[in-house]
């Protein structure tokens, strides 16, 4: 009788782990944010979702090509609803009132995600569905997001297989022109799109894990992580979603990094990780009285360790971290 009451996802190590100091650039869901974030929060250096938030392999493969091309947006690329100026490349977070503004974010992003596009190690893609919105009347113009505009602006249907295969290998090939020992890691996102109806949501969810493997099995230097399999099969159990009963819960969450360090990040990385965390707390500490004196001995405690880990890993971005204790050092 198996006594772990789980079924655990044998995860096969990255035949080419991250290493620290190399250059990631992630494109993706809302689930790519999330581990994004904790990359980015233990000073890797990632260029996360320069467009943000994108759902579909369609709209990551139009991303990509743009940030590989460089070709900025002008004024005509955007359109105005709801007194705000937007683009359908670009999450809603763009959207400015005044198109000036709108633009010159657009096009900030599109200059850094394209400078760690040519300085990139590793590109990491989430998968979120299957389905994507296209404009009603362009069937090749993918959308990025609707920004609540009528339903009949757009089509929507769902990618096929060897259409993800087919625009995803193709910017990858492309971006290794620039690139060539570009890395590729492909993960399905484990949050649920219910909104898509509980049969729709499990095909997309298919159709969007055999296009990985598919990718991976015919791209070089190409890898799988299990999030959206360790979320349904190790983790199965709605204690490990949000109330929403859609995202992952915040342990759910802890459990997949854990896992994800294990089989993604090198043996040095996954050391830095946990040496790195004593900062890493000791930066949202928060305190309850001004009291100088232990302020200063707290930052001075916290810059003699990071001397230590800037010795121990001289690859590690802790300029932040220096600056951040020595204002108060010097408060």
């Amino acid at each position: 009788m198996n006594q772990m009451f789980r079924t655990l996802v044998d995860i096969p190590p990255h035949p080419r782990p991250i290493e620290l100091g190399e250059q990631l650039l992630s494109l993706g869901s809302c689930f790519a944010e999330h581990m994004g974030q904790r990359l980015a929060d233990n000073r890797f250096a990632l260029c996360q979702n320069p467009t943000g938030i994108l759902y579909n392999p369609a709209c990551i493969a139009s991303a990509l090509e743009r940030l590989a091309t460089a070709t900025p947006y002008r004024e005509q690329d955007l359109f105005e609803h709801g007194g705000l100026w937007r683009s359908f490349d670009h999450h809603s977070r763009f959207a400015h009132s005044d198109p000036h503004r709108a633009l010159q974010a657009i096009n900030s992003a599109l200059v850094s995600g394209g400078q760690a596009l040519r300085r990139a190690d590793c590109l990491i893609l989430t998968f979120g569905s299957a389905f994507a919105y296209f404009l009603a009347g362009q069937p090749a113009r993918p959308v990025a997001n609707c920004h609540r505009l009528p339903a009949d602006t757009f089509h929507r249907r769902r990618l096929e297989i060897g259409q993800i295969v087919s625009c995803c290998a193709a910017s990858v090939e492309r971006l290794r022109r620039l690139r060539p020992r570009l890395r590729l890691l492909l993960t399905v996102s484990p949050v649920r799109h219910l909104r898509d109806q509980a049969h729709e949501n499990l095909v997309s969810k298919s159709t969007l894990v055999l296009a990985a493997e598919t990718l991976v099995r015919t791209l070089p230097d190409a890898y799988y992580f299990p999030s959206y399999e360790i979320m349904m099969d190790d983790l199965r159990d709605y204690r490990f979603y949000e109330a929403d009963m859609v995202h992952p819960s915040q342990t759910a969450q802890d459990y997949i990094w854990t896992r994800f360090q294990e089989a993604c990040l090198s043996a040095q990385a996954r050391d830095f990780v946990r040496d790195y965390e004593p900062v890493r707390k000791a930066r949202r500490h928060r305190w309850q009285h001004d009291l100088p004196g232990q302020m200063r001995s707290f930052a001075q405690a916290q810059l003699q360790r990071l001397q230590a880990l800037q010795t121990q890993y001289p690859t590690a971005n802790l300029q932040p971290d220096l600056e951040h204790f020595n204002r108060i050092l010097s408060a």
